[in-house]
């Protein structure tokens, strides 16, 4: 799988044809209504999230900014539909990151009021634009986790197999590109299709040591052989 899109112009294309307007609503009921009980972004944090450089468009699933690129340069670039996901928004919530990598929201009982802290929201889709999972970040202290524990990463758009898929350190740096990309989110589950690609683009060369080292950690199975008589199981050579 290549989720990133490749160049302006092939999201221009993909949203000419209409592909990105696809109802991004659909999927597991319980996720969507999760999602539907986080908090919209007060202006606080949209604040926050413009001095880093990701404006409230793409905090709204615009893949490109009309401010940014000027009213006439993007109509020009899409005098059809808009580059827009929709059903994609960055939100907030009250979470309880877990040990095992799961999050639980403050609408699900199985909460512990106690444990409770504020973090961002972003919903995961897959390929066929169905929500599958929702990512929590809070972005003081890196923490990152997910309701369901399925999505590996956050993914952008297709991209040919013959770019390099660019892997960002953060949900922030994901974001600011308009989502072009990935973010690691679950490091067991996004390995395999890391490891699938062809080529991987990190943000600098201590990110890409880092992602080198994630990748590198796969874990053997210990092996045996079967006992003979009178000997008692050991390990293969």
């Amino acid at each position: 799988m290549n989720p990133v899109p490749a160049t302006l112009e092939a999201d221009a294309a993909l949203a000419e044809s209409g592909t990105r307007q696809a109802a991004m609503w659909s999927g597991d009921g319980q996720i969507r209504e999760e999602f539907a009980a986080c908090e919209r972004l007060p202006f606080r944090d949209v604040e926050w999230f413009a001095d880093q450089g990701v404006s409230a468009c793409k905090l709204l699933g615009y893949r490109f900014d009309p401010t940014e690129m000027g009213e006439a340069a993007f109509c020009r670039a899409f005098p059809g539909w808009p580059p827009i996901d929709i059903g994609f928004e960055v939100r907030r919530a009250r979470v309880q990151f877990l040990r095992s990598g799961r999050v639980v929201l403050t609408s699900n009982k199985r909460a512990d009021p106690g444990a409770l802290i504020t973090a961002f929201v972003i919903p995961a889709f897959n390929a066929d634009g169905v929500m599958t999972d929702l990512i929590a970040w809070r972005p003081r202290t890196g923490h990152i986790g997910s309701t369901e524990r399925t999505a590996g990463w956050l993914a952008g758009g297709y991209v040919s197999e013959d770019e390099p898929l660019i892997v960002h350190p953060d949900p922030l740096a994901w974001l600011r590109a308009g989502r072009q990309g990935v973010v690691v989110v679950h490091e067991d589950l996004a390995r395999p299709a890391l490891l699938a690609q062809r080529t991987l683009q990190a943000a600098d060369v201590d990110h890409g040591e880092a992602l080198q080292a994630m990748l590198s950690k796969v874990r053997l199975p210990r092996i045996v052989v079967p006992a003979f008589p009178g000997e008692t199981a050991r390990r293969a050579a």
